[in-house]
């Protein structure tokens, strides 16, 4: 998973936790699960997933787990009858074109940060003088999410907030 699929993730653990509140999330693929040497179903880790309440956190104990499915072939955005097989160059098969689910309805991702983070935030920002946004243009090699430099870049300079631009002028 990528960090678009993480926070999305994030949104479904607050969805779920909103149900069982007495539960934490666990990202996991149930149907397919991969035993580690110690006999435990793999999990599925991220860092965007630290302090968030509503996710076990390393370490953490729970009595009630809610295993949320999103991985590979359980993407809920992805319609997998309607998208396209192919094969890779060592002839395995994979979905080679996705058809998006028109349906899902993503919840709204949340980032818990510590204190010590947020202060090294203000920190930071003190001396801006306009917003700032950060895109972090690297992607997986794939060719529907290959997007170069040169067009960031022309976001960026198209940016109400890039000094010397008119809003409405691109």
């Amino acid at each position: 998973m990528g960090y678009g699929d993480d926070i999305m993730a994030t949104g479904l653990a607050k969805r779920a936790r909103e149900e069982h509140p007495h539960a934490k999330v666990v990202f996991a693929d149930p149907d397919n699960p991969f035993q580690n040497e110690k006999g435990k179903t793999r999990l599925h880790w991220s860092s965007v997933y630290e302090n968030n309440p509503n996710i076990l956190q390393p370490g953490e104990d729970a009595e009630d787990l809610i295993v949320v499915p999103v991985f590979p072939g359980r993407r809920p955005y992805i319609n997998y009858g309607r998208s396209r097989k192919g094969l890779t160059d060592n002839g395995l098969s994979v979905r080679s074109k996705f058809a998006y689910n028109p349906d899902f309805q993503a919840t709204r991702g949340e980032f818990f940060f510590t204190d010590g983070e947020l202060e090294q935030a203000e920190a930071a920002a003190k001396d801006l003088t306009a917003p700032i946004v950060f895109i972090e243009p690297n992607t997986k090699d794939a060719v529907n999410k290959t997007w170069p430099w040169e067009r960031w870049q022309q976001v960026v300079e198209k940016s109400e907030h890039t000094p010397g631009h008119t809003p409405g002028h691109t």
